[in-house]
């Protein structure tokens, strides 16, 4: 009876060392499973897993997410939209200071049309290019020469070379319709006593810009700039040898 119990005793233990072991097997296998699983970036011995593609970017936005606490409900882009946003406002400003800032070019004259002329001195000769040719008037106060920019314009500096007989007092005025006169601020001299040449007849042309009065700065917008003689400057008429204006075409163009 003894012998009897200590065999069951026995078969009971080795079907438990039995389970135990397989446990054991099960444990291994499995830990080989984890180590056969092929690293990122390797190739592993399985074609399968060799031929599933990769996308790296999903792992990377997850780590980066995890590890920056970001917010998941932060928009995609926010950056993007913030710089458009800034741009936008930046836009708003250049509209409200008045668009771009006024250059300071030499402006192109298509006609002038002056009150006398003594022939041939006409008064396209003030404007032409041409130093040595001049517009003059008649002996009698006042008298004006105009000219047609061909549309409103921006004006801030006004040069004039005098003949001889010269303006002692003008003023520069400016108009949208050549009838309506308005003088520039800054725009009246008085006294002057410059002239490009000395008295001579012939008068001798000038060969530059030196000896031109010039009047600036100024802040003037139309299309049609005047000059108005109300004092000579000897007993004979007006007389330029060429007028030039500077500016922008732009006559929205910010001061």
């Amino acid at each position: 009876m003894a012998s009897l119990l200590n065999g069951c005793l026995l078969l009971f233990n080795l079907d438990g060392l039995t389970e135990s072991v397989a446990a054991d097997s099960g444990l291994a296998e499995s830990s080989t499973a984890i180590d056969a699983a092929p690293e990122v970036g390797r190739a592993s011995n399985d074609p399968a897993l060799d031929s599933a593609p990769y996308d790296a970017s999903e792992g990377a936005t997850e780590a980066l997410g995890a590890d920056s606490g970001t917010p998941d409900s932060m928009p995609k882009g926010s950056k993007a939209s913030e710089g458009g946003l800034e741009d936008s406002a930046n836009a708003d400003v250049l509209s409200e200071s008045g668009g771009q800032q006024c250059g300071s070019n030499l402006l192109t004259t298509t006609i002038a049309v002056a009150s006398t002329i003594v022939s041939p001195n006409v008064a396209a000769k003030a404007v032409d290019g041409v130093l040595s040719t001049r517009w003059e008037s008649a002996q009698l106060d006042p008298q004006w020469i105009d000219v047609d920019f061909g549309a409103p314009v921006f004006i801030d500096e006004v040069d004039i070379l005098w003949e001889a007989a010269c303006a002692k007092d003008y003023e520069l005025q400016i108009s949208s319709d050549a009838t309506t006169w308005t003088t520039i601020p800054n725009g009246t001299v008085t006294g002057n006593t410059l002239a490009a040449n000395s008295p001579g007849d012939p008068p001798t042309a000038p060969t530059d810009w030196t000896r031109a009065v010039v009047t600036k700065p100024l802040a003037a917008v139309g299309r049609y700039l005047r000059v108005n003689g109300t004092m000579r400057c000897t007993i004979y008429g007006y007389s330029i040898w060429e007028m030039r204006a500077y500016g922008d075409e732009n006559a929205n163009c910010k001061p």
